[in-house]
């Protein structure tokens, strides 16, 4: 029964990852008016969340705050998502030996999130109106190493509860 679970929580765990690796390849080839518009849509939700009188400002007042708050919210989107990836990626990598020590599949996962983030962004160099940016690599790698120390600190606190119970 616990070998069976293994290869389930091995299996979903792998699909998850090839699941966002599969969306942020999508997000990554849509072209500067269509992640554009993405991105304005997301802003003005958030923005609506966040500036209770956010419908209230002018259009101009609006398109103001929309232009300085996009950019924000668009490298909070590249952060959040490679967080995801590396979140699960760590839980892939150590579903496939849990004898190991966690520092294994950490290190194995930091390096295929920041891989993945650099051909995100060669990606990117070759959809139209898009461009390549050194910055967003580093953002999407900082994004794994926070989805890393969660998924990590979920670990820890896993083996401390059984610890406690033993």
């Amino acid at each position: 029964m616990r070998r069976h679970f293994k290869s389930c929580v091995l299996y979903f765990s792998l699909c998850l990852v090839l699941a966002l690796m599969v969306a942020i390849f999508c997000f990554s080839s849509q072209n500067s008016e269509e992640s554009g518009a993405l991105s304005a849509r997301v802003t003005a939700v958030v923005l609506g969340i966040v500036h209770p009188d956010f419908d209230r400002l002018d259009a101009s007042q609006r398109a103001e705050l929309l232009a300085k708050a996009g950019h924000i919210v668009r490298k909070c989107a590249h952060f959040s998502e490679f967080a995801a990836l590396g979140f699960f990626l760590l839980g892939f990598f150590k579903a496939l030996s849990w004898k190991i020590p966690l520092r294994r599949p950490a290190l194995v996962t930091a390096v295929t999130g920041a891989l993945y983030a650099v051909s995100d962004e060669l990606h990117q160099g070759f959809v139209s109106g898009r461009s390549t940016e050194l910055l967003d690599v580093v953002i999407d790698s900082a994004g794994v190493l926070f989805g890393i120390l969660v998924m990590g600190l979920l670990f820890y606190l896993r083996r401390k509860w059984e610890d406690r119970k033993t």
